[in-house]
């Protein structure tokens, strides 16, 4: 157990670090949704969505609403659905039609932002899957390992 503390750490450092070094040379605060997750859209009409819960609403990268709603996708629909390549086909449009919407080139910084609050997300999913009162150890073992890959540690 002490070893994957130490891999959380890590990671989590690291996580820190990089936001911090993003928002000292930025200035690229926005106002952003900070719950981003597939449960706070809701359908408004004919072809239209909309958003709810702006209880995290705040100043942040906007590479986080997108990082964080493409891994809880990734995470309901791939695994829990069991649908993964419709999860990547989902947030994809999901990307698309933010960055497109917010005219927002996808530039190589951008994508690496958004990596890094996908991880950040998968790293709370991991956490809350130790956690919960019918924990997924082995789950969130596999979660911590995938990060671990992603950002070469």
């Amino acid at each position: 157990m002490l070893s994957v503390m130490i891999l959380i750490q890590k990671i989590y450092n690291y996580f820190i670090t990089t936001e911090e070094k993003f928002f000292a040379t930025s200035g690229g605060e926005t106002l952003i949704h900070g719950d981003a997750h597939p449960e706070n859209i809701i359908k408004t009409g004919e072809g239209r969505i909309g958003l709810i819960d702006f209880t995290d609403l705040c100043l942040g990268d906007p590479a986080r609403d997108i990082g964080t709603f493409c891994q809880q996708l990734e995470y309901k629909v791939g695994v829990k659905v069991n649908h993964p390549q419709e999860a990547f086909r989902l947030t994809e449009i999901f990307k698309e039609v933010y960055i497109s919407v917010n005219q927002r080139p996808l530039t190589p910084n951008f994508q690496e932002r958004m990596d890094l609050y996908y991880n950040w997300t998968m790293l709370r999913t991991a956490i809350f899957l130790f956690l919960k009162h019918d924990c997924q150890p082995a789950r969130g073992e596999e979660l911590l390992n995938t990060i671990k890959l992603r950002l070469g540690f």
